[in-house]
């Protein structure tokens, strides 16, 4: 018995590998019944590699080899429709009759359309301050602001990557932004714009910022921070932070916008702006106050016109008119008063 065993394992050896391969392959491939095969082409009579070919109502499909050819197994015989696509053709719908006696065979010709992508606006259809600067720019509009429902610009900055903002009284009165690891004191690193005019009030002699934009009348932000940076004044060694308020509607609108919470808390945006001829006009007054926010008591005025003169179809003349008022006693608890 041990020799019979031993001549026989030595036999098993003496057998190519490859024939051992072909029976099990063999044995493999006559358990499947090919139903359908078939190929598909373009109009021109190219191979479609990788096309789905699905059959419906079944969880059985195939997509197509290199050379545009596919094949379907083991389908009962009746009646089947098949969906063939693939991107940039047609789809394809068709039924087909199977029996077991036979192998249906398939010619598809798919009909070529054009791949409709969806549109991205990348940075924006109007072009503003930094859209030609070198550098890196980020940037949020009046709808992505809308949604946050922020208190504090301070809500929005932090939405901007690379900008670090230190709250003071918890209501952005005192902005303080850092960027890129410096210091955020009075944001006296960064180049602080309302409509690409400095905020602070002596820029190249002070630069700290002792009033911060409100960002309840505001219609987008803009952070530069790279070379670009150096064409905008002094003091952006870390970078311009440009608020952007709205420009005048082309037909007449108006809007009321009122807030409320704890501590006293109330905030109210009226806007209202026109279109004149050649004269565009937006209005916005903003009264915002709170009697006890944590330490913080404060009451704000914030008034603002802003006309635009269309002169031709590429030039546009702007003047803007502002008036501020602040009586508040943020963190030293001593009352102040800031007028603008």
């Amino acid at each position: 018995m041990f020799i019979i065993s031993l001549l026989s394992g030595l036999l098993m050896l003496n057998t190519p590998l490859s024939e051992i391969e072909r029976g099990g392959s063999h044995s493999v491939v006559s358990d499947n019944v090919l139903s359908i095969e078939g190929v598909v082409k373009t109009p021109s009579g190219d191979p479609v590699a990788y096309a789905n070919v699905a059959v419906v109502g079944t969880v059985k499909g195939s997509f197509t080899d290199s050379d545009g050819t596919f094949q379907l197994f083991n389908l009962a015989d009746g009646t089947y429709e098949l969906s063939i696509s693939a991107v940039g053709f047609k789809s394809i719908n068709q039924r087909v009759v199977v029996s077991q006696s036979r192998t249906e065979k398939l010619e598809i010709t798919f009909e070529e359309t054009g791949v409709e992508m969806p549109q991205f606006s990348l940075f924006a259809n109007r072009d503003r301050i930094f859209s030609k600067v070198p550098g890196s720019v980020s940037f949020l509009d009046k709808s992505e602001i809308k949604s946050l429902k922020p208190i504090s610009g301070n809500e929005v900055l932090r939405r901007m990557p690379g900008v670090h903002v230190v709250d003071e009284e918890g209501l952005g009165m005192r902005v303080n932004i850092g960027i890129r690891g410096l210091d955020p004191d009075r944001s006296r690193s960064v180049l602080v714009l309302e409509d690409g005019v400095p905020v602070a009030l002596a820029p190249y002699g002070e630069p700290e910022l002792y009033y911060s934009p409100a960002i309840d009348r505001m219609a987008g932000i803009e952070v530069l921070k790279g070379s670009g940076q150096l064409l905008y004044g002094p003091q952006t060694i870390g970078g311009v932070v440009n608020y952007i308020t709205p420009n005048p509607p082309q037909e007449e609108e108006g809007s009321v916008r009122i807030q409320g919470g704890q501590g006293g808390f109330y905030s109210g945006l009226v806007n209202y702006g026109n279109t004149f001829g050649n004269t565009g006009l937006q209005v916005n007054l903003l009264r915002k106050g709170a009697e006890n926010v944590g330490p913080t008591e404060f009451k704000i005025t914030d008034f603002n016109t802003k006309f635009l003169f269309s002169l031709n179809e590429k030039s546009e003349l702007g003047l803007k008119l502002g008036v501020y008022n602040e009586l508040s006693n943020p963190k030293t608890g001593i009352l102040s008063t800031i007028s603008i």
